[in-house]
């Protein structure tokens, strides 16, 4: 006769073996997620610090606020190697002295494991900040 013991390891390994697909699937999503939350952050303080030197930077009649930040943008998203589609949208809102610059980026998300379904495809960030050095 077989020890109980013995018939119980088979048992262990089969129970394994249904649950593992779970517990892979639950952490694909869980890295899934933090990549897009790491892009999502590195976004916003991307166009927050843009959006800073855009509205702190002196205007003059060859570069805009607007131009300004465009610029900005740009250079920080090629020095962090994207190369991708980038849909800008900038604009100064209000009377002088309380202008402001608006300002939003979308870029497409492209998932670390592919897991399309379950992860955001688009990153989203958007910044309003007062104008400065306006003529009064």
């Amino acid at each position: 006769m077989l020890n109980r013991r013995h018939l119980r390891r088979g048992a262990n390994a089969i129970e394994f073996a249904l649950i593992l697909p779970v517990l892979v699937g639950l952490m694909g999503s869980i890295v899934e997620y933090g990549w897009y939350f790491h892009r999502e952050v590195a976004l916003d303080g991307l166009v927050q610090e843009a959006t800073r030197i855009a509205v702190t930077t002196p205007q003059s009649a060859h570069r805009t606020p607007q131009q300004v930040a465009e610029d900005e943008i740009v250079a920080r998203l090629n020095a962090l190697g994207y190369q991708g589609q980038v849909d800008l949208s900038i604009q100064v809102n209000g009377q002088s002295p309380n202008e402001m610059l608006d300002v939003g980026v979308a870029l497409p998300h492209e998932p670390l494991m592919g897991l399309r379904s379950y992860v955001p495809t688009k990153l989203v960030a958007t910044s309003a900040m007062r104008l400065e050095d306006q003529p009064q």
